[in-house]
């Protein structure tokens, strides 16, 4: 089965490895959640440009429901994967990513 990996990074949020990006849209998403999916992605933000106060566990938290409805969406075609960056234990520590196969 093909792998999809979703993640916020390179503001498409969808990969098929080898790194072919696309968008909810070309994946049949409703409008709906392709407004709250790019809503997602442009909030993003790296360790040393977050601002103060941003909740990396919030964000991390939302993606990982827009990727479950979209692993809803294409159930059975694909594997759904996500990849998040992870919070750092201070703002000088290098971004770690991880990623999770969804159920």
């Amino acid at each position: 089965m093909e792998k999809l990996i979703v993640m916020a990074d390179y503001m498409c949020g969808i990969f098929c490895p080898p790194g072919v990006g696309t968008s909810p849209e070309f994946i049949g998403a409703s409008e709906d959640l392709c407004a709250r999916f790019h809503s997602w992605l442009v909030r993003y933000k790296e360790h040393d440009d977050a601002p103060a106060g941003f909740d990396r566990q919030a964000y991390v938290d939302e993606g990982r429901a827009l990727a479950h409805e979209i692993q809803q969406l294409l159930a059975g075609r694909y594997l759904v994967s996500y990849r998040y960056l992870l919070p750092a234990d201070n703002p000088s520590a290098e971004c770690e990513w991880a990623e999770e196969i969804l159920k």
